[in-house]
């Protein structure tokens, strides 16, 4: 017996509560509380069952679920059932809560749960011990920051737990000029050639498709990419080309660049040592932001570019030692 409330002539008491993981109810997964309890001296009267869930620190888990959360946004989940008898057992009444109603920490730690049996004024009749068991949380997913670059596209932006940046950037395909069309064969994924003999030639750039290798046919370029500020490098992967960017900064050596530097600054007529004079950082970055917040040159993705000829989505952000003067 697990708990036992007498008062007059009602009692009620737990013989048993065990968990079941991993069931599925109304499409969602999540985990049944059942309970074998029996209650003396109601009849007529609503019962409750409730199940409180706590974490190693004893800490009620909170929620913010509706339906799964109580008025102070824990998580809870319950049911009530009238006593038929003046001596009324529930041999197995069931509680069903949502893995997503339970605010979860990161990582693989040990919960409790614990049932309470209420009267229909929400009085305690008895509780239950408390019941270990295993979950694990994941992150909570961020919602990304919408970043508008100067050249049009856009940029959606999430700040990792590590400090990298994880980005997808859109933009207008370069390719098909946002047709979605293959720009080879204009759609109609190959032509008739010979004089003589004419035979059908699948496009080669296409293969066939008719639709934008380098968009997918969606007429908007897409470029996934991971930047680390902490070593300025980045990665990037366009989604329909398979084709992917490392991409390692070039180092400026400053140790001789004393007066120099800020002579070079000051007089137009002498030529940056570093860019060479075309005033911008010959390294491409594949992160976004690094352009908008210094300004520069955005390559789109399928374009030859006119200051390393790559012909995918970077920026030149204007030269760090001669701000492109």
């Amino acid at each position: 017996m697990m708990g036992l409330w007498a008062k007059g002539e009602t009692t009620a008491s737990i013989n048993s509560v065990w968990l079941e993981h991993n069931v599925t109810q109304n499409g969602k997964i999540g985990m049944n509380v059942h309970c074998d309890f029996h209650v003396a001296g109601m009849k007529g009267h609503q019962i409750e069952c409730i199940a409180f869930f706590y974490d190693e620190d004893r800490e009620r888990v909170g929620s913010s679920c509706v339906g799964y959360q109580t008025r102070n946004n824990k998580a809870c989940t319950y049911d009530t059932s009238k006593a038929t008898y003046d001596d009324t057992r529930w041999s197995d009444f069931c509680n069903f809560i949502p893995v997503e109603a339970l605010d979860f920490k990161e990582g693989t730690h040990t919960y409790y749960c614990k049932v309470y049996i209420r009267d229909e004024d929400s009085n305690t009749l008895v509780s239950s011990e408390l019941y270990p068991f295993e979950a694990t949380g994941v992150a909570k997913k961020q919602t990304p920051q919408v970043v508008n670059l100067p050249d049009g596209s856009w940029q959606e932006r999430v700040v990792n737990a590590d400090g990298t940046v994880s980005s997808v950037i859109h933009s207008k395909c370069y390719s098909c000029k946002a047709s979605g069309v293959c720009s080879a064969c204009h759609g109609a994924g190959g032509r008739m050639v010979g004089m003589y003999r004419p035979y059908y030639t699948v496009c080669m750039l296409c293969e066939g498709g008719g639709k934008c290798k380098y968009c997918g046919g969606t007429g908007e370029s897409l470029m996934y990419t991971t930047f680390d500020p902490s070593s300025s490098t980045a990665h990037g992967t366009n989604p329909y080309t398979g084709k992917t960017y490392d991409a390692t900064p070039s180092r400026y050596d400053d140790s001789s660049d004393n007066s120099g530097s800020s002579s070079s600054r000051s007089s137009s007529k002498e030529t940056c040592k570093y860019c060479k004079g075309i005033g911008y950082d010959v390294y491409p970055y594949l992160d976004g932001i690094v352009g908008m917040n210094i300004g520069g040159y955005t390559n789109q993705d399928g374009a030859k570019c006119p200051y390393c000829s790559e012909r995918r989505w970077h920026q030149h952000p204007y030269c760090p030692h001669c701000y492109r003067r």
